[in-house]
């Protein structure tokens, strides 16, 4: 059995960069000078470098732009009169504390409140910084220092309730070539270490399936990349598709969907076909049933909502009638309460061409059209958010916003054509033109305060030549616009791995694809391997792992 050399490397677009400026908004309230016995409230700033940040005493609001070195609040105060600033928003990339908050205005204005900010940097904390790797299997289940997964691309991620991050499959070096291993590994920030939990010590492996619905030591997933996957209320890890072995060991695209109970440590084979290719059952929008089912794809964009249904979106794969195989525009919901997939929107064919409708207009007729290797996120609102990816046209960079429960788009941003160019703008600063330009097979983290994270990814430059970036990106929904905060504004470039486990201003991952990326419950933000380039600027399967938070 013969697995194909490295599977397609397929289309997306470009780059990014963003902005820092200096911009102090400050007044005394009213304007003017302020009236005998009525005084200001301010103070110092120290570290603030980038934009976002909103300070509060009540319903008295000021927003500080970067570089800022003081600051006053709008409305002034009368003698004796108590006050109390909070940190209403923090800035983009940093964190923010304020010392002398609270206090009681005396016979002069109030200049006493400091606040000190610290910016978010990338630390090396694992794994090598050259190219190809091998992993490193000890005994399962046992954590030795020596385990690692070694250099691979295109892993399936979750991280589960107590705060471990999981890995499972993708495509890395192995003996004699490319492999698409069926490994999983789960990593304790805690202990610093990684177990091998289950899988096989070698690529091409087929699926051991069992019987349907039923847990059991002897099931396995078999290898693949390109997958997708989630974590459930119940804290079991789901696998859904994606491009690897099926029963009898045949290469191609998938639609079996599988969990992993880390109690048990037992895989469950749900829904899905055992073999390549099935085409999808879609039933009737919005019914679901037992029958009902995705086709075979890889590449899905998914999401969970609130209460634990998983949503997928497009993918690459075959129309129902298996006649043309392409960019998919299928949204569907899976509902592990009923163990059935609901076909909620979407066409039945591949290639749909997007409808954009008007940018920042929510409608039923809107449409991202098929794509596949986009972006997601779920805010802190519960709304679904999906970026870029690759379509029939090509790379995209546009922002959709979709509130579930509606089944509604809105282009939020970006360009309505492909193969929309980075636009960086100042390091840190926050501007309407700002955004990274169209790509694919980026990572994506959705912070605890609804912020969206983008890093790296590839896609086509000016002049269609290949490119991989390791900028990293925000959007703050709430402001509706795109900072450039870390990496650089050019592609394919080294990484800068600094001291293993120290945390610098320097440090920067390589530009790569297909990386592997968690956000973990303190906000910090993880990154492993992916495709892409070592310091020396050699490209390969990457096995370096990195965190970016505050130091």
């Amino acid at each position: 059995m013969n697995a194909p050399k490295s599977s397609h490397f397929r289309h997306a677009a470009a780059g990014i960069s963003l902005a820092l400026s200096a911009v102090l908004v400050s007044s005394c309230g009213g304007g003017g000078t302020p009236k005998e016995g009525v005084h200001s409230v301010g103070g110092s700033v120290r570290g603030l470098a980038s934009d976002g940040m909103v300070i509060a005493n009540g319903a008295d609001q000021l927003t500080v732009g970067a570089t800022a070195t003081a600051f006053t609040l709008p409305t002034s105060l009368p003698e004796g009169a108590s006050y109390g600033l909070t940190l209403v928003a923090q800035p983009l990339g940093q964190r923010c504390s304020i010392t002398g908050a609270s206090g009681t205005v005396a016979t002069t204005p109030v200049t006493s409140v400091a606040i000190n900010c610290t910016s978010f940097q990338w630390a090396w904390v694992g794994g090598t910084s050259g190219i190809d790797m091998p992993a490193v299997y000890d005994l399962v289940a046992v954590p030795p220092v020596a385990n690692q997964p070694g250099g691979r691309r295109d892993a399936v991620t979750w991280t589960d309730t107590s705060g471990n991050l999981w890995l499972f499959g993708g495509e890395g070096a192995f003996s004699g070539g490319a492999g698409y291993p069926n490994d999983l590994w789960e990593y304790s920030p805690a202990t610093g270490q990684w177990t091998w939990v289950a899988g096989e010590a070698a690529a091409l492996t087929p699926g051991v399936y069992g019987t349907q619905g039923i847990a059991a030591a002897t099931n396995t997933p078999g290898g693949r990349h390109w997958a997708t996957g989630w974590t459930d209320t119940g804290n079991r890890l789901w696998l859904f598709g994606g491009l690897g072995y099926d029963a009898a060991g045949n290469w191609g695209l998938l639609n079996d969907l599988w969990s992993f109970d880390p109690a048990t440590g037992w895989w469950t084979w749900w829904t899905g076909s055992t073999v390549t290719y099935a085409l999808s059952q879609q039933g009737t929008h919005g019914v679901a049933d037992a029958a009902n089912t995705p086709g075979a794809r890889d590449n899905v964009i998914a999401w969970t909502d609130a209460v634990g249904n998983a949503w997928i979106y497009g993918g690459f794969g075959d129309e129902p009638t298996g006649q043309v195989r392409g960019a998919l525009d299928e949204l569907w919901m899976y509902a592990p309460s009923t163990g059935r997939w609901t076909w909620q929107a979407g066409s039945a064919q591949t290639n749909a061409i997007a409808a954009y409708g008007t940018q920042g207009t929510e409608s039923t007729e809107n449409s991202p059209g098929g794509r596949y290797g986009g972006a997601a996120w779920r805010d802190a609102t519960g709304v679904f958010w999906m970026f870029g990816g690759s379509s029939y046209f090509g790379a995209l960079n546009d922002l959709w916003r979709s509130n579930p429960a509606t089944l509604s788009w809105t282009w939020v941003s970006g360009s309505n054509q492909p193969s929309a160019v980075n636009a960086y703008g100042t390091l840190g600063l926050a501007s309407a033109g700002n955004g990274p330009g169209a790509r694919s097979q980026s990572v994506a983290w959705a912070d605890a305060n609804g912020d969206l994270w983008l890093f790296g990814g590839y896609g086509y430059g000016p002049t269609y030549v290949l490119e991989y970036y390791n900028d990293l990106w925000v959007f703050r929904p709430s402001r509706g616009r795109w900072s450039w905060i870390a990496g650089a504004s050019r592609p394919n470039t080294g990484g800068t791995y600094g001291t293993l486990g120290t945390a610098a201003v320097g440090n920067t991952p390589s530009a790569r694809l297909g990386a592997a990326g968690w956000r973990d419950p303190g906000g910090r933000l993880w990154l492993y391997g992916g495709g892409g380039y070592s310091t020396d600027t050699t490209f390969g399967y990457l096995s370096d792992f990195w965190v970016f938070g505050t130091p």
